[in-house]
């Protein structure tokens, strides 16, 4: 019974596999739901990303089949195999000779060599009137900037730099703060 509940409610996933052969895209918009010219601009964008989910696997075979068909490249997976490990807080960080060393919440610190595939997300908190940095509401937004790492080791300064500040908004949300998401593969 738990099986056939779990498959009742999982969730399948068309994502995007760029770059895509000629399109059609008058036939892949209403696919997507938009316009033709937004199927242009959302094809030409260099990243995988999902585009249909559905707990039906029968229309999302048959979306995937018309976008095929449209000349797009992708991929369909349970929404189950995208799950990401719970978040973990950092301290403080570090360059050192084996790699970058983050020191998390409860203490203790990951090792993370420089040749470890991570993927970064630097994130900048908007605070809910539109303005970095301006108090108020009870909630906040992110916008991806460009990366640049420089620690206090590089500096001369041979300490841990903090990973986060910021004032906080009404919520308790860091306001005017940037903050970088790590994805690693460790234990």
């Amino acid at each position: 019974m738990r099986l056939a509940t779990r498959t009742l409610h999982e969730q399948f996933l068309i994502v995007s596999d760029p770059p895509h052969d000629h399109l059609d895209v008058r036939l892949a918009a209403p696919c997507i739901g938009l316009t033709p010219a937004q199927v242009r601009l959302k094809t030409d964008y260099p990243v995988p990303e999902i585009w249909v989910a559905d707990r039906s696997r029968i229309r999302i075979a048959a979306t995937a089949q018309t976008l095929r068909l449209a000349g797009h490249k992708l991929a369909v997976v349970r929404g189950s195999e995208l799950l990401l490990p719970p978040q973990t807080v950092v301290e403080s960080f570090s360059f050192r000779p084996p790699g970058l060393v983050v020191r998390v919440k409860d203490g203790s610190d990951v090792e993370i060599p420089y040749d470890a595939p991570i993927t970064g997300v630097l994130c900048k908190t908007i605070c809910p009137t539109g303005e970095a940095g301006a108090p108020g509401g009870s909630g906040f937004a992110r916008t991806i900037e460009p990366l640049a790492l420089v620690s206090d080791t590089d500096r001369g300064g041979g300490q841990d730099t903090p990973a986060v500040s910021g004032t906080p908004d009404d919520a308790g949300h860091a306001c005017n703060s940037t903050f970088l998401d790590l994805y690693v593969p460790t234990s």
